[in-house]
C-alpha cells in the first residue's frame, strides 16, 4: 500500500469516528440557526431571479430565497434535519466558473484538480452547521438518489465574507449541482 492510499484509508478513518462520535439522537436533535441577514437575501434574490430568467431557466421557488430544479427525483424517505448525507456536488459562480467539486472528473474537466486533494462523497450532517444555509435548505427537499441544481442566494452562502481565498466574492450567489448518493445510518 503507497503512501498516498495510507493517508486516504486514515482520513477515511478520522471521518468515520467523527461522525460516529457526533452521532445525533434524532429524539434531541435542535437544528442548528443560520444568521441570514434579510436585506441582503432581499438583493440577492433578485440578482439570482434575473439569472435565472435570463438564462430560461424555470425553478422551484423555496420561501428561503433558494432556487432549485430537480433532475432525477430519487427514491425514499425525503432527507430530515440531522440526517448524515453523503453527497457528490460541483460548485459554480453565476458566470459559469467552478469553483469546487468533489468529483474528480469535474475537477479536471473545470482546471481546478489538485493532486493533494482527496476526490470522493461528501458527508456532513444536515442542519447542524456545517454546510452553508442554501445546502440545508435544498438538500431537505432532496432524496436518495436524487440529482438537482441549487441555486443559491448570497446571503445563504458565504455571505458578505465570501470564502478567505477570495474564489467566492462577497455576496456571491451560487449554483450547486448536487447527488444525494444516500443517507448514512449509524446505531
Amino acid at each position: 500500500m503507497n503512501k498516498m492510499s495510507r493517508k486516504i484509508i486514515y482520513l477515511g478513518t478520522i471521518l468515520l469516528l467523527t461522525l460516529v462520535s457526533c452521532k445525533k439522537d434524532k429524539n434531541t436533535c435542535v437544528p442548528y440557526t443560520h444568521q441570514i441577514d434579510e436585506t441582503q437575501l432581499l438583493a440577492d434574490v433578485a440578482v439570482l431571479d434575473q439569472y435565472l430568467a435570463d438564462s430560461g431557466i424555470v425553478a422551484i421557488q423555496h420561501e428561503s430565497g433558494l432556487r432549485y430544479v430537480i433532475h432525477t427525483e430519487g427514491t425514499g424517505s425525503i432527507v430530515q434535519s440531522c440526517d448524515i448525507v453523503s453527497a457528490n456536488y460541483a460548485g459554480y459562480l453565476l458566470n459559469g466558473n467552478c469553483f469546487d467539486t468533489n468529483i474528480e472528473a469535474v475537477a479536471r474537466d473545470e482546471g481546478i484538480f489538485d493532486v493533494n486533494r482527496s476526490y470522493g462523497p461528501f458527508n456532513f450532517y444536515v442542519e447542524q452547521g456545517w454546510v452553508i444555509p442554501g445546502w440545508d435548505i435544498g438538500f431537505l427537499q432532496l432524496k436518495p438518489g436524487a440529482k438537482a441544481t441549487l441555486y443559491i442566494p448570497g446571503a445563504l452562502g458565504y455571505g458578505k465574507a465570501g470564502t478567505p481565498s477570495g474564489e467566492i466574492p462577497p455576496n456571491a450567489s451560487l449554483i450547486f449541482d448536487v447527488e444525494v448518493i444516500g443517507i448514512i445510518l449509524i446505531d
